[in-house]
């Protein structure tokens, strides 16, 4: 009579399990429907669009090519205008003034008239062209430099853009892990809280069954200090996104419920992936090629500079108005400029410089990229493995029931099985998390067109 009545107590709590369970799940659904869902597509329009990083990345490449531009203009005339209205009673301002206007007299060379001209009102116009026609290659190697300073600041902000996509999508992954676990131990927790609900006292007499009880407990309260981690976690990961999205998405926004592994293939997987060939690299090396265009350029500081000239003069004052023309070629070389010496050098050594951080960052990346797909490979494994022994642990759980709800195991046996599927679903989340991680990090490496849809896949 006695093992009847213990049969149907704990035919009761495998009941108020399964309640517990569904009812914690339906309420999941339930907050779920209520709000939106956001596709990473979407998120990541908004990030690319309010990134301030993005924003000062794209001013400065954009930027680097108009002062490429300009630099390449280089070998145009310049042309000038100047004009000026004046009041003097200077003698010699005078006096050429008067013979701008080829209006000087037998008078104008009396010494008193020389000397006291008086006060006169004068305007004088200039319109001038300057055409350089060999300048010591400075200018050429300046314009080069400057092409190669636009070409690294394109392959830094790609390397920007690369950098906030890849932590982006894996925040993002990472939200749909924390949420899945959480889901997961909500409904171990609702199992465990239907077991505990059905002891009213008085088992400390029976110390294997209370010893059961005071194992289900201690694993309750795991799960509970899981669960606050996990929502501290989600929301750190959601303000993150927001705030580079620039405060733009839906408030209470839910992740695409997806496989996390499908989810990397789909945005975390690069066509192309090389350490020597990743845009920090080339940045490095365009920095490089720069610096040693403007070595080149300051070692035609010292070389002659040969061109051609003209202006035209226009005077205008009381006695009538002229003009006039000056026309030639000319030859300029810096002498001596003590600014300029040490130039050369400076510029070689950051040329240099560029050169080892671009071996280094080649040599590190090749490194690194090595590991990171040795890792990912071996997590990929393990998830697989984790996922089989899901399926496994999730009939053992439900046997385990049956068998507790008949009295062949007692409540300490049970309590095992619970703890064994909460740390699969802990290490399952921690995997599949390390795999965003790693997946993100390889993606830093992509060489693949930035323009092109695969971020624009979902």
């Amino acid at each position: 009579m006695k093992n009847n009545h213990q049969n149907l107590f704990k035919y009761l709590i495998m009941i108020t399990v399964f309640t517990f369970a569904g009812t914690s799940n339906q309420l999941y659904s339930q907050d779920t429907n209520s709000s939106e869902t956001l596709q990473f597509s979407r998120i990541w329009e908004k990030i690319k669009t309010n990134s301030p990083s993005q924003k000062a990345a794209l001013s400065e490449a954009e930027a680097a090519v108009i002062s490429k531009n300009r630099s390449g203009r280089h070998w145009l005339p310049t042309i000038y205008a100047d004009a000026k209205a004046y009041a003097t009673n200077d003698p010699a301002v005078t006096f050429m003034s008067n013979m701008g206007q080829r209006g000087v007299t037998q008078e104008d060379f009396i010494p008193d008239n020389l000397n006291n001209p008086g006060s006169g009102n004068y305007q004088k116009g200039t319109l001038g062209l300057d055409l350089p026609l060999y300048e010591g290659g400075a200018k050429t190697e300046a314009a080069r430099s400057m092409e190669k300073l636009a070409e690294a600041k394109k392959y830094q902000s790609s390397s920007i853009y690369l950098n906030e996509f890849s932590s982006a999508a894996s925040a993002y992954g990472q939200i749909i892990v924390l949420m899945n676990i959480t889901e997961e131990l909500k409904s171990m927790s609702a199992r465990v809280d239907a077991v505990l609900a059905n002891y009213q006292g008085g088992l400390r007499s029976n110390l294997v069954e209370y010893s059961g009880i005071l194992s289900l407990k201690t694993l309750q309260n795991r799960i509970k200090v899981h669960m606050a981690e996990n929502d501290s976690r989600i929301s750190a990961l959601r303000v993150y996104l927001e705030k580079m999205s620039g405060n733009t998405l839906t408030e209470g926004w839910l992740p695409y419920k997806e496989d996390v592994t499908e989810y990397a293939v789909t945005y975390l997987k690069a066509e192309n992936l090389s350490a020597e060939g990743s845009y920090s690299v080339k940045a490095y090396q365009a920095l490089a090629e720069s610096s040693s265009n403007r070595a080149e350029a300051e070692k035609a500081v010292f070389l002659p500079k040969i061109g051609v000239f003209a202006e035209t003069n226009i005077y205008n004052g009381k006695r009538d108005t002229a003009d006039s023309y000056t026309a030639g070629f000319y030859i300029r070389m810096n002498i001596f400029s003590p600014t300029d010496y040490g130039a050369v050098k400076q510029a070689e050594l950051e040329s240099d410089a560029f050169k080892y951080r671009a071996k280094d960052a080649k040599l590190k990346g090749e490194i690194e990229l090595n590991r990171l797909y040795t890792f990912a490979d071996i997590l990929k494994k393990n998830i697989s493995l984790m996922k089989e022994n899901t399926t496994l642990m999730n009939e053992l759980v439900r046997n385990s029931q049956r068998l507790f709800s008949s009295g062949s195991i007692k409540a300490f046996q049970l309590v095992d099985v619970f703890s064994r599927k909460t740390d699969l679903i802990i290490n399952l989340a921690g995997a599949e998390e390390e795999y965003l991680s790693v997946m993100a990090g390889i993606y830093n490496y992509s060489t693949d067109d930035l323009q092109g849809a695969e971020h624009e896949t979902k």
